[in-house]
């Protein structure tokens, strides 16, 4: 299986007080979009990340949102905890967003 190394952060725009997502690519579908089985030419993972983002994201979050703050952000998997305890006070630095 093809592990991500990469998670995607995101806020939902309609409900600016809830914590943070994260979503985490499956290793089979990670896989598939990397050997080109949804776009028929072969994806990098950064690519396929993108992809994800727009497949399975709300267009408001990577498309329409308009505001004065960051609510989308790709990091390396090693920096999500293990611990969930206090994810759900998680929000995106605003200072390390730009």
């Amino acid at each position: 299986m093809t592990q991500s190394k990469y998670v995607i952060l995101w806020e939902d725009p309609r409900k600016p007080d809830a914590p943070i997502k994260i979503t985490i690519p499956a290793p089979q579908w990670m896989k598939q979009a990397m050997l080109g089985l949804f776009s028929k030419v072969p994806m990098t993972e950064e690519e396929a990340v993108e992809y994800l983002i727009q497949k399975d994201l709300p267009p408001e979050v990577w498309r329409d949102y308009r505001g004065n703050r960051q609510i989308l952000k790709i990091v390396p998997r090693h920096l999500i905890p293990n611990d969930r305890m206090f994810r759900n006070a998680w929000r995106i630095n605003q200072k390390e967003a730009a």
